[in-house]
């Protein structure tokens, strides 16, 4: 993995963590500077999640994860 083509969100001092657009995908802020975006499912009781540097990947990490306990996705692989 080329870790160059990795890109952060800088979040400047006094500003608000940005809202996702895609359900279960929140900001998270790491080294009190730089946005990473977390997809949290909660299912039978337990959460879970993934961490992903952008929120497009999140929404993604998300629908698999419904996927995989059998539910149907939300984000982005709906069925048209």
């Amino acid at each position: 993995m080329n870790v160059e083509n990795i890109s952060f969100e800088k979040l400047n001092p006094g500003e608000k963590l940005p809202k996702s657009k895609y359900k279960g995908v929140y900001a998270h802020l790491s080294d009190g500077k730089y946005i990473n975006w977390v997809a949290i499912k909660k299912y039978k009781g337990k959460q879970y999640r993934k961490t992903q540097s952008t929120e497009r990947a999140a929404a993604l990490s998300y629908d698999k994860m419904c996927l995989s306990f059998g539910l149907e996705p939300v984000n982005i692989l709906v069925r048209k």
